[in-house]
C-alpha cells in the first residue's frame, strides 16, 4: 500500500529523502525503521502491548522550510501533548538522513492511534508525510500533499 505514487505537492527530491530516512525509536532497547523493511522489533513491542498500528510524525521543518532549533523544539512539544491525548504509548523519535545531508528531526512513534488521526495531526503541523505501520510492522510513507 505504497502512498509515495500519483501526483503530490511534495518535490521528488524530497520523498526520495523521507524514503532513504532513518527512523531512530528511543524505545529498550531503541531500533530504527526503514521504509518498505519489516521491522522486527517494532512487531515485538506492538505484539506486547496489543496493538496493530504505529506512526512516526514530526512536528518540525513545516513544509520541509527549516526552521531554528528553539522553534522546533516548541513546535515538538505541542505534538507530544496531542499525540499523549490519542496515542496509548507515544515514544520518542526522531528522523535522521544517513547521507548526514539534513539535520535529525525529533519527532514521536505514536503506538495504537488511528490512523485517520495521525494524518490529521501531520496535517496540522504542516508535515509533508508521515511514516505508518500496520499489524506487519512494515513502514510506508504517506504523503500529506
Amino acid at each position: 500500500m505504497s502512498m509515495t505514487s500519483g501526483r503530490s505537492a511534495v518535490p521528488a527530491q524530497t520523498i526520495a529523502a523521507y524514503e532513504a530516512a532513518e527512523y531512530h525509536v528511543e524505545a529498550e532497547p531503541p531500533f530504527v525503521l526503514r521504509i518498505g523493511e519489516p521491522c522486527a522489533a517494532l512487531a515485538r513491542l506492538l505484539g506486547d502491548r496489543g496493538l496493530d498500528s504505529a506512526a512516526f510524525v514530526t512536528a518540525c521543518n513545516p513544509l520541509g522550510q527549516l526552521l531554528p532549533a528553539p522553534d522546533n523544539l516548541v513546535r515538538t512539544r505541542a505534538l507530544g501533548a496531542e499525540l499523549e491525548r490519542f496515542a496509548p504509548a507515544v515514544l520518542p523519535a526522531r528522523g535522521v538522513d544517513p547521507t548526514g545531508r539534513w539535520q535529525d528531526e525529533p519527532g514521536f512513534l505514536a503506538l495504537g492511534c488511528p490512523p485517520a488521526i495521525i494524518e490529521a495531526l501531520g496535517r496540522r503541523h504542516r508535515q509533508n508525510a508521515i511514516v505508518l505501520c500496520g499489524a506487519d510492522a512494515v513502514p510506508r510513507l504517506v504523503l500529506l500533499r
